[in-house]
């Protein structure tokens, strides 16, 4: 018994260190790309003069949400959490990779604007949301 539990300790430790090890590698590769983040891409929550037409479906609550997302700020984020807790159709946590470190961020949900019927109960939680964003990406 003595023999197996000492095989057992032994293999955990070898997949921690490896675990470990894969982390940094993933890490050091990361923080070495010189690959910009984000692309400066801007996802449009509102409206924006001269700018593409709003998906079908969309137009309504692209037209009265008043509301912008940067892409490019998301290592800004300080995941204060208000805005996927508040808009939780809008946006959802994710993890980034900034400077080698691994951290939580929010980010909006793909095809999100698509499913999106603007009540005013909604324009008063995007207003909300926007005001109260920690690092004010959220415009």
């Amino acid at each position: 018994m003595e023999t197996l539990q000492a095989q057992y300790r032994d293999s955990v430790t070898q997949r921690d260190s490896s675990l470990d090890a894969f982390a940094r590698a993933m890490s050091e590769l990361a923080a070495s790309s010189r690959a910009p983040v984000g692309a400066a891409r801007v996802i449009p929550i509102a409206a924006v003069p001269g700018g593409p037409a709003a998906p079908a479906g969309a137009g309504t609550a692209v037209a009265n949400a008043m509301v912008s997302y940067d892409v490019a700020d998301q290592v800004n984020c300080t995941d204060c959490k208000t805005c996927y807790q508040d808009l939780p159709e809008l946006f959802e946590k994710t993890r980034i990779v900034v400077d080698g470190v691994s951290r939580d961020v929010a980010q909006m949900i793909p095809g999100a604007l698509e499913k999106l019927k603007v009540t005013p109960e909604l324009k008063a939680r995007i207003k909300r949301v926007s005001a109260n964003c920690d690092a004010e990406i959220i415009r």
